[in-house]
């Protein structure tokens, strides 16, 4: 992967700067982990918009 594509996978906030650290050290299965959780978190809040929309 080169230099520039990988600034490019992350939009950067400071919370985030952990990511880039563990990926920069070859921790991928923490950044995978992290990514499917707020994948999860995603995909859980959209079916709970999708509920309310159909309800009312």
């Amino acid at each position: 992967m080169r230099n520039s594509d990988k600034q490019q996978v992350f939009k950067v906030t400071i919370k985030d700067r952990w990511v880039i650290d563990a990926y920069d050290q070859g921790d991928y299965e923490k950044v995978m982990q992290e990514v499917f959780r707020r994948y999860q978190e995603k995909k859980k809040n959209l079916k709970a918009l999708n509920e309310i929309m159909e309800n009312s």
